[in-house]
């Protein structure tokens, strides 16, 4: 709010300023260099900065002006800048924004018939908050799951059952077929003499035969009421649900379209696209049966995702190893004329890791997300008991559940997307750390204060937070917008997470310097004002990371 007065100010002499926060209080609350700008213009910076102190006048909000060398120095008056952060944050004021595009945000995409692992988790926590930040940022956004609920993971899964004579149990089916699938890759590896079997498995799924349809949309049906439970327990919920089986009928005919035009063309009896001269390789679309593999399937989608939503953007949240997999895809989107060419965004995020090493659904060694939840959980209940042994068990087991949650999926955010993360329980859970249960116990010390406090509506000195913290917080909390912007512009939810990060370390630096409750009257209300607005800065950064709140801890 502050930048935009100074920004309009300076524009008004010619001149497009680079706002930027000084490192030393005696520089300013604001500075301007002007290297650039005087270049551009063939003038000295320093004499550039003089100019403007010159008609740059102090005025209710800015208090002094002051040329340093190439640089304008701005003071701000600090009872019209605690006023106006506190009320603007108290009243709930968001800046108007211009309307955004429509956004088709895919992430998740958990394939039935396998077990949600911690990997699965980044992808989920990082996808709705990007689609909390973009809404937040003024789009309209799709939330979108594609599933893979059909190809030779599932051909494997139900080969897996009929072979060792498996019935699905009635609860977590989900994790069930995922060690099948597990069992069943591992025997095959050792047995390839029943290769043949599955194919034949995978073929009658694709032509929709009896027998193997029946079990196939039995088991498929138990992943989905699974899946649907961890939806509602993360408070995500999807738009739109597009299935690989859905979808792969309309990629068949988009890869023969492709044939037709020269594009695609036919080798060994597989339908390709040969992309060798820009280094990305030869892409199957069709196997010789014709049978789609993903490219062709991801084809489907996008015309029927396009057909739907005509979004500005289709952005995929996959994992980093599918770098290629995503150039080629796009790529062929580019040579086909299709709608998602140039509209099409992948964002990466890197794997999930144990301090022993990397997990594979494959082998067998993931950390389940339910064994995840439950151990959390319990760690989370026994630091509750410890500070809270008079609470009721219904209380200390709710308030764990909390925590567990807000830890994981600050744990999964805090990150930046392309960094590997090492996942600790412990660290997760750290009350000290940069971590979820940081940050809400920052929120909780915030209700604690204001709840001391009995508010009797009086009139508001705000020249009273004038100490050098207290001027700090209120910048870092008017930061807010500008971070969300950053964030919905970069797809990056993990700037908004550093932010509460540091918010809260300063928040509790000035805390356990400052007194905000005194016999001083006017100096506390002004204080415990200062203390709402941080507390509704966090409240209202961690919903839009979809972190859930506590109040007390």
């Amino acid at each position: 709010m502050f930048k935009e007065h100074i920004r309009k100010l300076i524009e008004a002499n010619g001149i497009k300023p680079v706002i930027q926060r000084p490192p030393r209080e005696e520089m300013g609350d604001f500075a301007v260099p002007l290297f650039e700008e005087a270049r551009r213009q063939g003038k000295n910076p320093a004499e550039l900065a003089l100019y403007l102190a010159e008609r740059i006048h102090p005025n209710e909000i800015i208090r002094e002006v002051k040329a340093e060398g190439p640089y304008l120095n701005i003071f701000l008056n600090k009872a019209r800048l605690a006023e106006e952060v506190i009320t603007h944050v108290l009243n709930k004021e968001q800046e108007d924004k211009k309307r955004g595009g429509i956004l088709a945000v895919e992430f998740f995409q958990a394939n039935t018939h396998k077990a949600v692992h911690i990997g699965h988790i980044r992808n989920l926590s990082i996808g709705e908050a990007l689609c909390r930040i973009a809404e937040r940022a003024g789009n309209r956004v799709i939330r979108i799951n594609y599933q893979g609920d059909i190809g030779m993971h599932v051909a494997k899964c139900l080969w897996g059952m009929k072979h060792f004579n498996l019935k699905m149990p009635e609860e977590g089916a989900a994790e069930w077929l995922g060690g099948v699938y597990m069992k069943a890759n591992k025997f095959l590896e050792a047995h390839s003499e029943f290769d043949g079997e599955v194919a034949e498995i995978n073929i009658a799924l694709h032509k929709r035969e009896k027998e193997w349809t029946e079990l196939w949309l039995k088991t498929r049906e138990a992943c989905l009421k699974d899946f649907s439970k961890l939806y509602e327990e993360f408070d995500v919920k999807f738009d739109r649900f597009y299935f690989e089986s859905e979808v792969e009928q309309e990629g068949v005919k988009q890869a023969r379209e492709l044939e037709k035009k020269g594009i695609a063309k036919r080798s060994e009896g597989a339908l390709i696209v040969d992309l060798s001269d820009e280094n990305m390789g030869v892409v199957v679309l069709l196997r010789s049966d014709d049978t789609p593999l993903y490219h062709a399937k991801d084809l489907g989608l996008a015309k029927i995702k396009f057909r739907e939503f005509n979004p500005d953007k289709s952005i995929h949240i996959v994992g980093k190893e599918q770098e290629l997999y995503f150039r080629q895809l796009f790529r062929i989107f580019e040579l086909g004329k299709f709608e998602a060419a140039h509209k099409s965004v992948h964002i990466p995020y890197e794997l999930v890791m144990l301090p022993e090493g990397k997990m594979s659904s494959r082998e067998g060694n993931v950390v389940l997300y339910s064994h995840l939840r439950d151990r959390m959980t319990s760690l989370a209940l026994k630091g509750v008991k410890e500070r809270h042994p008079e609470w009721p068990a219904n209380k200390s087991a709710a308030t764990a559940g909390t925590i567990a949650l807000a830890a994981l999926k600050f744990s999964m955010v805090k990150i930046e997307p392309l960094r590997i993360i090492t996942f600790s329980w412990e660290n997760a859970l750290d009350f000290e750390g940069e971590t979820g249960p940081y940050v809400l116990y920052t929120l909780a010390r915030c209700n604690s204060i204001i709840r001391k406090y009995k508010d009797d509506e009086e009139s508001v000195d705000y020249s009273l937070i004038d100490k050098e913290e207290e001027k700090q917080l209120l910048f870092k909390v008017a930061e807010k917008e500008e971070i969300i912007a950053d964030s919905a512009r970069t797809f990056r939810p993990h700037l908004l997470a550093r932010y509460l990060i540091e918010l809260s370390q300063m928040f509790n630096e000035y805390y356990h310097k400052e007194r905000v409750i005194s016999s001083d009257r006017g100096l506390s209300r002004a204080r415990v004002l200062l203390v709402k607005a941080v507390r509704e800065t966090i409240r209202d950064a961690l919903t839009l990371l979809n972190i859930p709140l506590l109040e007390e801890m």
